[in-house]
C-alpha cells in the first residue's frame, strides 16, 4: 500500500517554522551560511527532483511541477526579440518595435518561426523545465531503480504486507528544538515487523563515489535528523511496541543509468558520531547535531551571527593543525 502526501502537505512543510536537514547542514557551515535560506538551483537539481516525483507521486504529479521542452528559440535574431518580447507582454506593436523588423510580421512566419517557442514558455511557467535530453535521462534512471533487483521493491508493484509511505512527513522536538523530516520512503514491513527511513539521491558520478558525497554535503547529518524524526514518530504510533526500527538507508542512482544504483547503510556506529560528534577515518573532526544545536542557541542567545561561536569564544584566534601530534 502506497500513501502519497499532497502538495498542500508539501507546501506546509516548506513554510513550517521548524528545523530541517538543509538548515542543520548549513548551521554546520556557520551562522552566516544558516541564514542564507536561498535554495539551490541548477538543472541537476530539477532532473533529481523529477525522478522523486516520479517514483514516489504520480505521471500527473509529474506533469503538474515539470515541463519537457521541445520547442527551440528562433534562429533569428530579430525573431527571438520579437518572440521574447512577445513572452513578456503580449503586445505585439511592443514586440515589432524591439525586434528591428522593417514591416510587420506575418501570421504564418510567427506560426512557423516564433509561436511554437512563445507557446511553450507560456505552458512552462511556474514549473521545471527539462530539455527532452535531460527527460530520456530522467526516465532511464528511473526505469533503472523499478527493474534493478536490488531497488524495484520499493518503487515497482506493491509486495504483500509491505507498507511504503512516499514523501512522509513528520514535526517533532528534539533538545528543546521543534524539528521536521520529510522522508522519501518509509518502509513499514509487517511481515517481519521492521520500519525503516530511506532517502534516495541521483548523481552524476558513480554510485560507487557516494561516500565522498556522504561526507562533503552532509548527508550523515540528515541521515541522523530523518531517524531522529522516525524515532518520535514511531515511539507514538500503533507500531512502538512490537516494531523494530532498522538503521537508515540511502538509495543511489546514477543520473542516465550509466551504472547500476546501490544502497547504502548507515549504521549505528554513524549514527551516534553524527549525533554526538566524532572524527572521521581520515582523522577530521565533525560537529555532531548536539552541538550544532547548542551552537545554534548560542548566537541566538546572543544575537551575534558573524562568526562560527568557537570563533568568537577564542577571540578571533585560531591554532593551526595540519599534522597530527
Amino acid at each position: 500500500m502506497n500513501e502519497i502526501q499532497t502538495k498542500t502537505l508539501a507546501e506546509e512543510y516548506i513554510t513550517a517554522d521548524a528545523l530541517s536537514y538543509s538548515a542543520l547542514s548549513r548551521l554546520s557551515d556557520g551562522p552566516q551560511a544558516y541564514l542564507n535560506k536561498d535554495k539551490p538551483t541548477g538543472d541537476f537539481l530539477t532532473t533529481g527532483s523529477a525522478v522523486d516525483v516520479l517514483l514516489t507521486e504520480s505521471e500527473e504529479e509529474f506533469h503538474k511541477q515539470f515541463y519537457v521542452m521541445t520547442a527551440s528559440k528562433p534562429t533569428s535574431e530579430m525573431m527571438l526579440a520579437y518572440t521574447e518580447t512577445m513572452i513578456e507582454t503580449d503586445n505585439p506593436q511592443i514586440a515589432f518595435a524591439a525586434s528591428g523588423y522593417k514591416k510587420a510580421v506575418s501570421e504564418s512566419k510567427w506560426e512557423d518561426e516564433g509561436k511554437p517557442y512563445y507557446d511553450a514558455i507560456k505552458a512552462s511557467k511556474g514549473k521545471g523545465i527539462l530539455g527532452m535530453d535531460q527527460y530520456m535521462k530522467v526516465q532511464a534512471t528511473v526505469n533503472q531503480l523499478k527493474e534493478n533487483k536490488y531497488t524495484k521493491p520499493f518503487f515497482s508493484s506493491p509486495v504483500d504486507g509491505i507498507e511504503i509511505k512516499h514523501q512522509f512527513i513528520h514535526y517533532f522536538e528534539y533538545e528543546d528544538v521543534k524539528g521536521k523530516v520529510k522522508l522519501d520512503l518509509l518502509v513499514i514491513d509487517h511481515n517481519n515487523k521492521t520500519i525503516r527511513g530511506i532517502d534516495l539521491k541521483t548523481t552524476s558520478k558513480p554510485p560507487m563515489a557516494f561516500k565522498t558525497s556522504y561526507r562533503n554535503y552532509k548527508y550523515y547529518l540528515q541521515g541522523a535528523w530523518f531517524q531522529l524524526g522516525i524515532m518520535d514518530w514511531l515511539a507514538t504510533s500503533p507500531y512502538s511496541d512490537s516494531y523494530k526500527l532498522l538503521d537508515f538507508q540511502f538509495i543511489v542512482a546514477e543520473m542516465g543509468a550509466y551504472k547500476p544504483p546501490l544502497i547504502f547503510t548507515m549504521n549505528h556506529s554513524e549514527l551516534r558520531s553524527a549525533i554526538h560528534g566524532g572524527e572521521t577515518s581520515t582523522g577530521y573532526y565533525i560537529k555532531g547535531i548536539n552541538t550544532l544545536l547548542e551552537d545554534l542557541a548560542y548566537y541566538k542567545n546572543n544575537n551575534d551571527w558573524e562568526y562560527p561561536r568557537e570563533v568568537t569564544e577564542s577571540n578571533g584566534k585560531l591554532e593551526l593543525d595540519l599534522f597530527k601530534i
